[in-house]
């Protein structure tokens, strides 16, 4: 390619060629990767964007070759992280990773038609010169034509931006791009909603009303962030579906501003605080009239932490170029994660991590993603790496079809446990209907496809190999229609605007919303489609009612029709204050915790009438704080149809003195904190927690007419002293604890005498494992002290990292007691469902009591489980999904022979209920009765280990179904109106959803 490709005058050059032939004027770009996961800039989510457009230098090609003489500026790491992108008239854009170490490259571009954008307004009229910005981040590549040297695995995401004008006909024509885009249009004072998904042969935009939003951000004091690495975020949010609209950066001092936001439909606007170091912020606020203002202050914004993750391979080597992620739960539900991209030693920084429980995310280009966490991370912190090493990914690929023929556009959802935690890939234009997994885990794998206006696959299981390639089908199935009115439970009418978003699920787990939400019309009717011949959840929302979540299975034959869909208001609580005699309870707090939803602190008035508005029906526990150090709790159902009014008691009846005595230089030692528990009349669970003061005297007054227990604790949460307190009639008591008080000392020593040290003793009552316990780990003689403990009723568990666990057993703690520890058996057991293995299923391991959780284990494809160095009885509790919950006593022992625990797989049955003369019966009452286990499915019902939607009744459509039954036979009666009834059996087949068809007689 002559002086063009001389790599000791070009930075970079290559040749671009289309369909084998040289392109003139081919548009080069050298886009540069911000190191800082920038995942909100373009309005993508964090699972879309790798990294954003930070700097670039672009070339046109001249007979087919170009070239750079320098690299874009900003470049970090040496030019690492950085991609070429080609776009040319009639050909399909292309981007390659740029390699640091090859100063030559080679692109071949496939043919494909320019995309057509057509700009109109609200009554569709075309807008000339308005600006159409492209953002391209595709998740596939044009073929690339490597030269000798060969260019790295295209695996990294990539951005792409282009901007054109529209013509007196609204249209502007843009580079056909691979993938899912992002495009937006503006003229003047009007913007358009942003359209997302991959290019069509014409996307319309449509320009509307704008809104404006501005305000300041405060930060915490000793807090200081440069301005331009923080942002702010507008998104419109409805249902499940969130829209990205804006974001600008913060001013000098500190303020920011939104001239021109895009006016969409939406329940609520969502604003988030993004950059730097300081951690995440997201406020919701209604949305504004269509020309109107949104103020928010920001204010008492803090830092978040440096986190660092080492991420190598299992031979040791480093990784560059994965994505680390971390995430932590915000107080209102919401996750927020930060990310980065590892440097070429394997080392990603991740700024403004947390603060708080931190979970890390890492992925890489062939290996399967790994996830670690909780970490604890403080404000300003800077943290040493954690060391994460990625496994090789194994491969499956196959063809998704609806009835025989292939589809073109699909996603695949696939998981190894948990459907919740599933992997979604998205593939698009395959017109043979093919797909290839590549990043998945060996070992059991869950597969199930989805695609728009059908229902999804059936879920398969499959067992992947490395090296040993796996083909599958997913056969997509004919979708369902069902139909209904969303009615005022109350009062019967209809409700308009009710947004009800129909749900995939698997395993009583939602996967996934299908489609847009439905809203209901003037009259309450809706038509939902797409239903799954087997279970679809709805959510059912309306402002100023309770959420209804509904249980429907699709027929593809017939309409399914839902009846009145009844929602509850949403009302108001009374919380009451009552003592005696009366006082004023300014001072006085309150909060609550129901399904999903907070209430958060809030002040009584001095009357102690406080009204909480817009609660739903359901349980709450409801708490009031009568100083910031002390609350009371209480837990009950808020029934709908009845006014809600909730009485506390927190008379003065009793005055307690707490002395705690000081050490031998007449000090009280910090941060003790004394906790009176006791149960009310009521039998409600109370609690009362204070900090002692410094002089070590504590005087409660608010303290009721109870029984009293008392438990001394240090900022550990260390048990150092414990006290039962019988109310004994008098108006006035005193106690003294002591955080030296007697304390048991236990020394664990091996089997040859010599002490263990950095052993956990637990000690806890025997007779009441939850009453109390007290921790600590023993010293370099192998003696640890428990404080607080009763000497004549306790037990202790010991565990060790290297030395295992050594299960609860009696110790007489009232003499320095000696323990040995002998751990040389374990546990070795086969969960069996029938002659199959139970693969890959969750367990939780107990000693036999259950006071000692040993922890989470899952069984191999044997369905063995082997936990060495633990001794004693053991209780196993299948948790698995898909498995019934069961729970078996299992001695541990020396002998490698694994004990063989029974396990059942659960299926689903949908019972049909119908008259002599075939119509569907509601109401219909079905007394089903396990023959294999000998018991009622109404007890597991009760206990929610069965999911029923209304019970054991038949709904409107004189259906019932059951979904999480153990496999077998069961025996059924049915009652059902004008005495009509019946009698049978039928039988549960694991992994199932039986259909069976009731019918009545007299």
């Amino acid at each position: 390619m002559g002086s063009r490709t001389d790599a000791s005058r070009w930075i970079l050059a290559g040749r671009i060629t289309g369909s084998g032939q040289p392109l003139d004027g081919a548009r080069v770009t050298w886009t540069s990767l911000s190191p800082r996961l920038d995942d909100q800039r373009f309005g993508w989510r964090a699972s879309d964007v790798k990294g954003v457009v930070s700097r670039t230098l672009a070339a046109d090609s001249v007979e087919g070759e170009f070239a750079f003489e320098r690299e874009p500026e900003g470049l970090g790491r040496g030019g690492q992280e950085s991609v070429l992108w080609v776009t040319a008239p009639g050909f399909l854009a292309a981007s390659v990773d740029r390699d640091a170490d090859e100063p030559t490259v080679a692109l071949d571009l496939r043919p494909a038609a320019p995309v057509r954008v057509l700009v109109v307004d609200t009554e569709d009229r075309p807008v000339p010169e308005a600006i159409v910005t492209l953002l391209g981040l595709p998740g596939e590549v044009a073929e690339v034509e490597r030269d000798p040297a060969g260019l790295r695995s295209n695996r990294s995401r990539r951005a792409l931006v282009r901007t054109a004008v529209s013509s007196e006909e609204g249209a502007a024509v843009l580079p056909a791009v691979p993938g899912r885009v992002r495009l937006a249009a503006e003229h003047g004072a009007l913007r358009s909603a942003p359209y997302v998904g991959p290019l069509g042969p014409e996307i319309v935009l449509r320009l509307g009303s704008t809104f404006s939003a501005g305000g300041r951000v405060t930060l915490t004091a000793g807090t200081s962030v440069p301005p331009e690495d923080v942002w702010v975020e507008c998104a419109g949010a409805r249902g499940f579906q969130v829209t990205h609209l804006a974001k600008v950066p913060l001013e000098g001092d500190l303020s920011w501003g939104m001239p021109a936001v895009p006016w969409i439909e939406c329940d609520r606007l969502v604003f988030r605080l993004h950059g730097g170091l300081i951690s995440n912020r997201e406020v919701f606020l209604p949305r504004p009239d269509p020309g109107g203002h949104v103020e928010l202050d920001f204010d008492g914004v803090g830092l978040g932490g440096l986190f660092r993750a080492q991420v190598r391979n299992p031979e040791g080597d480093a990784i560059a170029g994965a994505i680390a992620y971390t995430s932590v739960q915000l107080p209102g539900g919401e996750w927020h994660g930060r990310g980065a991209r590892t440097d070429s030693t394997g080392l990603a920084e991740i700024p403004g991590s947390g603060p708080g429980e931190v979970w890390l995310q890492v992925e890489a280009a062939g290996f399967v993603p790994a996830t670690d966490g909780p970490f604890e991370v403080l404000p300003g912190n800077e943290y040493g790496a954690v060391e994460v090493t990625l496994l090789p990914a194994a491969s499956v690929s196959g063809r998704c079809t609806f009835q025989g023929q292939p589809v073109e556009r699909f996603d695949v959802l696939h998981w190894t446990e948990a459907p919740q935690r599933h992997v979604v890939a998205s593939f698009d234009g395959r017109e043979d209907g093919r797909f290839e997994l590549d990043e998945v885990a060996a070992g059991p794998l869950f597969l199930r496809a989805h695609a728009p206006d059908l229902a999804a696959s059936e879920s398969i299981f499959v067992e992947v190999v490395p090296g040993s390639p796996v083909e599958v089908e997913l056969a997509l199935r004919q979708p369902g229609i069902g139909r209904g009115r969303v009615v005022d439970a109350a009062t019967g009418e209809p409700i308009a605007g009710a947004s009800l978003q129909a749900q995939d699920r698997e395993r009583r787990r939602s996967l996934r919303p299908i489609g847009p939400a439905t809203l209901s019309a003037n009259d309450g009717s809706f038509e939902l489609h797409r239903l799954n011949p087997a279970e679809t959840g709805v959510l059912v929302e309306a402002p100023g009612y309770a959420k209804r979540h509904l249980l429907v299975v699709g027929d593809p034959e017939q309409p399914v029709e839902l009846g009145d869909v009844k929602l509850d208001r949403e009302r108001s609580l009374r919380v009451r204050l009552v003592a005696d005699p009366p006082r004023d309870f300014t001072g006085f707090a309150f909060s609550a915790a129901g399904d999903g939803t907070t209430v958060d602190v809030r002040p009584f008035p001095a009357s102690g009438v406080l009204e909480v508005e817009g609660l739903p029906p359901g349980t709450w526990r409801l708490t009031v704080h009568p100083t910031p150090e002390t609350w009371i709790h209480r837990s009950g159902a808020l029934a709908p149809g009845r006014d809600w009014e909730v009485v506390f008691d927190v008379s003065q009846r009793r005055e307690l003195r707490v002395e705690v005595d000081p050490d031998e230089q007449g000090r009280v030692p910090e941060d003790l904190y004394v906790a009176a528990s006791y149960r009310d009349a009521d039998d409600s669970d109370r609690t009362a927690v204070r900090a002692l003061p410094r002089d070590g005297e504590l005087v409660w007054t608010d303290l009721p007419e109870q029984d009293l227990y008392l438990v001394l604790r240090d900022s550990s949460l260390r048990v150092l002293d414990t006290r039962s307190l019988p109310w004994e009639g008098s108006p006035t008591q005193t106690v003294r604890l002591d955080p030296r008080a007697r304390p048991a000392r236990v020394r664990v020593v091996d089997k040859a005498g010599s002490p263990v040290p950095g052993v956990q003793v637990v000690a806890m009552a025997a007779s009441s494992p939850d009453r109390w316990s007290s921790h600590d780990d023993t010293d370099s003689d192998g003696w640890a002290r428990l404080g607080g403990v009763d000497f004549q009723d306790a037990v202790v568990v010991l565990s060790h990292p290297s030395h295992g666990v050594q299960l609860a057993s009696p110790v007489d703690l009232s003499t320095g007691s000696v323990v040995v520890l002998d751990v040389w058996e374990g546990l070795h057991v086969r969960l069996m469902d029938g002659s199959s293995p139970s693969a890959s299923a969750d367990v939780d391991l107990w000693d036999a009591d259950s006071s000692f959780w040993i922890g989470r284990y899952t069984t191999d494809r044997d369905g063995r489980l082997d936990v060495d160095r633990v001794q004693g009885v053991v209780a196993i509790e299948v948790v698995a999904s898909g498995l019934w919950p069961t729970r078996t006593n299992v001695p541990t022992r020396s002998s490698q022979l694994p004990i063989v625990v029974e396990t059942l797989r659960t299926g689903s049955v949908l019972i049909v209920a119908r008259s002599p003369d075939g119509a569907p019966t509601p109401g219909t009452t079905i007394d089903l009765h396990s023959e294999q286990l000998a018991e009622a499915v109404s007890t597991w019902v009760a206990d929610q280990r069965v999911e029923a939607r209304d019970g054991l009744v038949t709904g409107p459509e004189g259906s019932l179904l059951l979904r999480g039954l153990p496999r077998g036979h069961y025996s059924w009666l049915a009652q059902g109106p004008d005495e009509l009834h019946g009698s049978g059996s039928l039988e549960v087949r694991a992994g199932e959803t039986t259909r069976v068809v009731v019918v009545l007689g007299p």
